[in-house]
Formats: C-alpha cells, structure tokens, sequence
C-alpha cells in the first residue's frame, strides 16, 4: 500500500511519484519492474503523462521491443500528448541501433515538422549510431529550413551534403531550395542553382511551377515563359498551378493572346 492510502480506497497519487520510481527503475534497468509498475499505475487509475511515455518507450528500445515502443507513441497521442525530441530521439535512437535504418529516417523527417533545431542535433548523433544521414534526412531538413525562411542555414546543410560523398542531392532537395529562395526574391542564386541542378538532374512540374510564379509575380514574364516553353521542349507536362501561374504573368504584361492560348 502506498503512503497515505486509505485501505479499500484506489490509490490517486499523481503521475510525479510514479514517474519518480519510473525514473529511479531505469537508472538500475529494472526493465521488468517497469512493466508491472506502469500496470499497477493503469490499475489505480492514474494517467500516464508524456514524461511517463518517453520512460516506457525507452525501456522498450532498450529490451529491442519496437513494436510496443511505436504502440506506446500511439497511445500518447491518442491521449492528446504531443511527442517531444526526446520522444523522437529515442525511437531514432533504438531504430538506428537494431539497423533499422529506413525507418528511423522516416520518424526523423517528421521530427524535423515539430522540432527543428533539435532534429539538427539529432542528426549528427546518428552517424554515432550506424546511421549516417541519407537523401531523405537531408532532405527533410532543407525544407523544413527553407519553408521557416532559413534559407542561408538550408544552404549550409545543401554544402555539408555535397560534401558526403554518399549522398547524392536529388530534385526534391533542389526543389526545395528553390523555393525558399524564390520567396527570399535571391532570384539571382535560383538561377544558378536551377542551372546547377539541369546538368545531372531533371526538374519536374512543381520545379518549373515554384520557377514560373516566381518570375511571373517579380514581373519577369518573358523568362517565366521561356521556362513554360522548355518544359515542352524537355517534355515535362504542365499542371494546373503551372498554367494558372503562366496565365497571370501574361495577363499582368498584358499579353492577352498568348494567355488565351493556354486556355485552348
């Protein structure tokens, strides 16, 4: 019986001293006294809270028990906590450690939505973990840096990965940087990079459509247009952003008749 508990009376001691005996468990990695204490605590009816969930989840990466680590992740957020770096950085952590690479970069992109500058820090400890970054990781945070107009640090990331001799920048990551650039109006640096990226690289469709609005909006049309005509001339198919883009431009420079040309 726990200390001022009434007998017959359900213990409603809060998550603290729980968490304390938690946290107390896993200095002695007393893995399977965790598990009867966190059924005890279902048991008396007190909710575990997020730092609760990040114990138990560790406990499980540690025992190499992913599965019920990812099904403790779901009920956290089922009970309207939001996961933190520590969250993330475990489940990367356990991932990494059991080789399961590919997974572990996925959790890691979605960390870099929530927690930017720790999922930076994240990634240099991967590496220590036999999980060197790959396209997907860098990729996850050049956009997420670009899209919180840090365009200046998304490019020192764009260097470092250049650097790694093992990862090869695809159009997804030159897309991205485009964009943050184009919405910093350093349309000069957009063209070098675009011209960068067309030596060993194909553009696509949201390329050429984040390009066309860009110079259209900065009253560039004749280059906006020069773009729509060598997506025809490299046979990359326009879409409806892409026209409705081009549309726009042209009727800003008041050249109707090539915008009614789109229409047919």
């Amino acid at each position: 019986m726990f200390p001022h508990q009434n007998e017959g009376e359900p213990y409603t001691a809060p998550n603290g001293r729980f968490n304390h005996v938690f946290g107390s468990l896993s200095k002695i990695k007393c893995y399977s006294d965790v598990i009867l204490l966190y059924k005890k605590m279902s048991l008396a009816g007190v909710n575990p809270d997020l730092y609760t969930f990040n114990i138990l989840i560790n406990f499980c990466c540690n025992l190499g028990k992913l599965n019920y680590g990812f099904c403790l992740l779901g009920e956290l957020i089922k009970r309207g906590h939001q996961p933190n770096v520590i969250t993330f950085t475990t489940l990367v952590k356990g991932l990494c450690l059991q080789g399961k690479n590919e997974v572990a970069f996925k959790v890691f992109a979605k960390m870099t939505q929530t927690t930017l500058g720790l999922a930076l820090q994240l990634k240099d400890n991967m590496s220590k973990w036999n999980c060197k970054p790959n396209v997907v990781s860098y990729s996850a945070i050049i956009d997420s840096l670009c899209k919180g107009g840090l365009v200046d640090e998304a490019l020192v990331v764009f260097s470092e990965m250049h650097r790694d001799l093992s990862v090869v920048p695809n159009v997804v990551v030159y897309t991205s940087l485009i964009n943050g650039l184009c919405n910093s109006g350093r349309l000069i640096e957009v063209k070098r990079l675009f011209d960068d990226m067309h030596r060993g690289i194909s553009p696509n469709t949201v390329t050429f459509s984040i390009l066309i609005d860009s110079h259209c909006k900065d009253g560039n049309t004749e280059d906006a247009w020069g773009l729509f005509k060598l997506m025809d001339k490299i046979n990359i198919k326009p879409d409806q952003i892409t026209c409705n883009s081009m549309i726009d431009g042209l009727c800003l420079a008041s050249r109707l008749q090539d915008a009614v040309k789109l229409f047919a």
